[in-house]
């Protein structure tokens, strides 16, 4: 079925409201606009594209259009000065497709433009120009984020982001990683660690386990531990590890190889074996079959 463009239904607007919708400036939406609006939709592929709210400055309240796709809500923000330049909002692991998305983007807003200028001849037609899509990140790695900025300011250090949700980061997959696990130089945990939690600690950081190294900050909790025992317990050196740069902060992250071998690794400590073997295992097989798509 191709698009079509309708004034919504009751059934539409229930449809619309099953949905979290928001705008730029992460506020909800003024849902009195359904009443009004038209939504473009291909009902077939699951796709809907809609006005939902805006005065046109694009720094302060741009126009927001809310697009559907795949049980996902992207927001689609433009000025009033310039109909032509887009940008979107999108879930962070839509960045692994990011041409499927930039290609659907432009077909729904040609078919948008079909309807609003129907009164233009065919070569008259506006063009769509995706300025900038912004992945955005989750809650908790949107934090790791900020305390890589305060470990990198304050002691040069550039982290290593550990754990599930660094392999969430990785892959784009939601392994509903609940806290944060960072590696640091060594020192920090042992000659300097009293300089390293006063400094964590004045930034708001509360110190819950000194033994684990650990510590909490709005019910998200920090735990640190030394990089090179990466090395001695799974044969990866810090040179090794790739840098990566996201949103103005510099952190390190293992490859899914690199993932695997410390998974493998870790089901095999006493520890792990007794508490941790089911997640770890099922963490081997994800990385397995992820490994195998990206060989293929």
């Amino acid at each position: 079925m191709a698009f079509q463009m309708e004034y919504l239904t009751d059934e539409d607007i229930q449809f619309l409201n099953s949905f979290n919708i928001y705008n730029r400036k992460r506020c909800c939406i003024n849902k009195s606009w359904y009443h009004n609006s038209k939504l473009l939709a291909d009902t077939e592929r699951e796709i809907y594209f809609i006005y939902i709210d805006g005065s046109g400055n694009i720094e302060q309240c741009p126009h927001h259009y809310a697009l559907i796709w795949k049980g996902t809500v992207f927001i689609l923000y433009r000025n009033s000065y310039n109909f032509d330049d887009w940008y979107v909002d999108a879930p962070y692991k839509f960045k692994f497709c990011k041409e499927e998305l930039i290609e659907l983007v432009n077909e729904v807003l040609a078919e948008y433009y079909d309807r609003v200028y129907t009164d233009r001849q065919q070569d008259e037609k506006r063009s769509a120009n995706i300025v900038e899509i912004d992945f955005m990140l989750n809650h908790n790695m949107f934090l790791f984020l900020l305390n890589t900025k305060l470990l990198h300011r304050t002691f040069g250090i550039t982290p290593l982001l550990y754990g599930s949700l660094g392999l969430e980061y990785l892959t784009g997959e939601d392994l509903n990683a609940d806290d944060i696990d960072i590696l640091i130089p060594q020192v920090y945990i042992k000659e300097k660690w009293s300089e390293f939690k006063e400094t964590l600690q004045k930034n708001g950081y509360i110190l819950t386990d000194e033994h684990e190294h650990t510590f909490c900050e709005d019910g998200v909790c920090y735990s640190y531990a030394s990089i090179e025992e990466l090395e001695t317990f799974a044969g990866i050196s810090v040179s090794q590890i790739e840098v990566k740069k996201e949103r103005n902060a510099s952190f390190r992250i293992l490859s899914l190889e690199q993932y695997l071998t410390v998974y493998e690794k870790s089901s095999k400590d006493g520890y792990r074996v007794d508490v941790r073997n089911k997640k770890d295992e099922e963490k081997i097989k994800f990385i397995k079959e992820k490994l195998k798509g990206k060989n293929e």
